[in-house]
């Protein structure tokens, strides 16, 4: 026998964890050891972008075949259309992962609303061991997310990516939920409140014409946030959209790091010279993913100003597009600044091709 399988099954359970199931499940041909090791791992992940009404059916069959009685993780890509028989499928996998007890629950639907079991309003839902949950393109309203989360007492990350019909997220009754993560589309009709008061971490990005008011956010020691804009018309006329920043701002005042994504200094500025005021935050890490141009000067001054707390600043740019403000001067400017200790810069400069992947992967 050769050396890996005489390790005990939880070993080779472990490694298959990292493996994508179906190539896990190609282990069982190699022996007769080898024949049911995969259907004890913990772990399911499948990707049916390509064939999907043929993975519909090996996953079934992968389900059937499954015996392990503690699920940790389950992921699922998929580009299925919105049919009857789809639908079903899904039903049978949303209670066949919650039966097992699942830690970890990734379905990305883009064609699909939750399954008809999580849409009924007189079906309660039960994840009792639901730690971790990602929602993408799906129409939740109010009531049904409030029946979610009461059915996940032990949720500690939840993430929402446009889901348009939701119009109050209360995470007041949810006091494990510690991680927050909202992007909401510019397609949707109205905008959403957040009351989160148990939330340390919040990443939040929206649109310009429907921004997201934080009603309490009480208990926040990080936030990142940015808004969408796409022209300067559209922010000039957003008198609206300033005063919501200068809002955003006294919300997250008690958070210890801040980052701005590449477009909230700009609309600060011109906040600023529209005469807003901003409060004093007592953040001790800044983070800036913006060029660093002459004409934002001013707004980063009054943050700095208006930080005392401050130790650290770093700054995200492009090396090939770092803006017209020298870095030396920048520095200068920091330096001058006074403050209860001295505060270091940290210049995250990136390449052409790392911004671009820093960006779109929303890494801070």
């Amino acid at each position: 026998m050769d050396l890996i399988s005489s390790f005990p099954d939880v070993i080779l359970q472990h490694i298959l964890f990292f493996v994508p199931t179906q190539l896990a499940i190609t282990t069982s041909v190699l022996s007769r050891r080898w024949r049911r090791v995969w259907s004890d791992t913990p772990s399911l992940s499948f990707d049916d972008s390509y064939r999907p009404l043929a993975h519909a059916a090996r996953i079934n069959e992968t389900l059937d075949r499954y015996t392990a009685p503690k699920m940790t993780k389950f992921h699922l890509k998929t580009r299925m259309y919105h049919t009857v028989a789809s639908v079903a499928d899904m039903d049978r996998w949303m209670e066949f992962v919650m039966s097992c007890n699942v830690d970890n629950l990734s379905i990305p639907l883009r064609r699909f609303e939750l399954p008809h079991s999580c849409m009924i309003p007189s079906c309660s839902v039960s994840w009792t061991s639901l730690k971790k949950l990602s929602v993408s393109n799906c129409s939740l309203s109010d009531e049904t997310v409030a029946k979610i989360l009461c059915g996940c007492p032990i949720l500690e990350s939840l993430k929402l990516d446009h889901c348009p019909q939701l119009r109050v997220l209360d995470l007041s009754k949810s006091l494990g939920v510690r991680t927050l993560e909202i992007a909401c589309s510019r397609f949707v009709s109205g905008s959403m409140q957040i009351v989160a008061p148990h939330v340390h971490s919040l990443r939040l990005w929206h649109n310009y014409q429907l921004p997201c008011p934080l009603v309490d956010v009480s208990s926040l020691t990080e936030a990142k946030v940015d808004v969408s804009c796409h022209s300067v018309r559209e922010i000039i006329n957003g008198y609206d959209l300033f005063q919501f920043l200068r809002e955003m701002l006294e919300k997250l005042q008690n958070a210890e790091k801040l980052t701005f994504g590449c477009t909230i200094i700009p609309l600060l500025s011109v906040a600023e010279v529209r005469g807003i005021t901003f409060p004093m935050l007592k953040i001790k890490a800044l983070i800036l993913e913006t060029e660093i141009f002459q004409c934002v000067i001013p707004i980063i001054e009054r943050l700095l100003q208006n930080s005392p707390n401050l130790k650290t600043v770093t700054v995200h740019a492009n090396t090939q597009l770092y803006g017209d403000y020298p870095r030396f001067k920048f520095e200068e400017l920091v330096q001058t600044l006074p403050h209860n200790n001295t505060v270091s810069i940290d210049h995250c400069a990136l390449n052409q091709a790392e911004w671009h992947t820093h960006h779109m992967s929303g890494e801070s």
